[in-house]
């Protein structure tokens, strides 16, 4: 709330992105986009977050258009790319099972690695995030292409790395890092680290690598986000749940806004 009283001081214009109706944010800014998502009952974000990305993706989008920079034609199909996200979302969680596994296997890991590269580097940060809010568990997000600056010396047989290796097949940037993730997970191996990837589906190349694997439906890079996150999501969720913790009420932690 400073922030955006300073930034309308200073004579900018603010949009609130928000998921409840008239909350203090949405009031004072100038112009206010709803999620929608429904009332979240826990305290860790997480239908809220990813109504958010779908929300500021469709912002993206409408600029786009606006500046012309994006064609109505080119516009339609990225919608019609979000509409089917739902279908592949419940394919996601169909990976509910493999996520309890995993949670059981590492119960008992003291620290966890998440990394992901570019537009997935935030993922491997909200990943980190619920492990730590609802397991207590020490978990840090990194970019893959930066571990060797520091956390590469702490990768052994007893950090687990959490990977996010998934890849756009149509688009030339997303196969370059998909390469680039191929060599950091060759090297992470190497050092005799437990691997969770997430990859693509249909992906024998990281599957015969990382010791577990996780398919993500085959989705453009911009939007494969919005899918990643689920898995992370189960995973902290099962780790709190089999360490007898509650999963909505992590201790010290409190919602920025409260409903009666």
């Amino acid at each position: 709330m400073a922030a955006q009283r300073l930034a309308r001081q200073k004579g900018s214009r603010t949009i609130a992105v928000s998921n409840v109706v008239g909350s203090t944010i949405a009031r004072e800014a100038d112009g206010v986009l709803y999620t929608y998502a429904g009332r979240e009952v826990s305290i860790a974000s997480t239908k809220a977050f990813t109504a958010q990305m779908a929300v500021l993706f469709l912002l993206a989008a409408y600029l786009g258009q606006v500046r012309q920079q994006l064609s109505k034609e080119v516009a339609s199909r990225w919608i019609d790319e979000l509409l089917s996200l739902p279908k592949k979302a419940e394919a996601v969680l169909q990976s509910d099972g493999m996520c309890r596994e995993l949670a059981r296997r590492f119960q008992r890991a003291e620290d966890f690695l998440f990394v992901g590269r570019a537009i997935h580097y935030p993922i491997a940060m909200d990943g980190a995030l619920k492990l730590k809010e609802v397991s207590y568990v020490h978990a840090e997000g990194y970019p893959t292409g930066e571990t060797k600056h520091g956390p590469n010396a702490l990768i052994d047989e007893s950090l687990p790395v959490v990977m996010i290796a998934t890849h756009d097949a149509s688009d030339p940037g997303s196969l370059l890092r998909y390469e680039k993730n191929v060599a950091a997970l060759k090297g992470f191996t190497k050092q005799r680290a437990q691997v969770i990837a997430l990859a693509s589906e249909g992906d024998k190349q990281i599957e015969d690598l990382a010791d577990h694997t996780i398919f993500i439906p085959q989705t453009p890079e911009l939007l494969g986000p919005i899918l990643e996150i689920i898995p992370l999501q189960l995973f902290a969720y099962h780790m709190a749940v089999i360490k007898g913790l509650d999963v909505d009420k992590p201790r010290n932690l409190v919602k920025s806004v409260m409903h009666e």
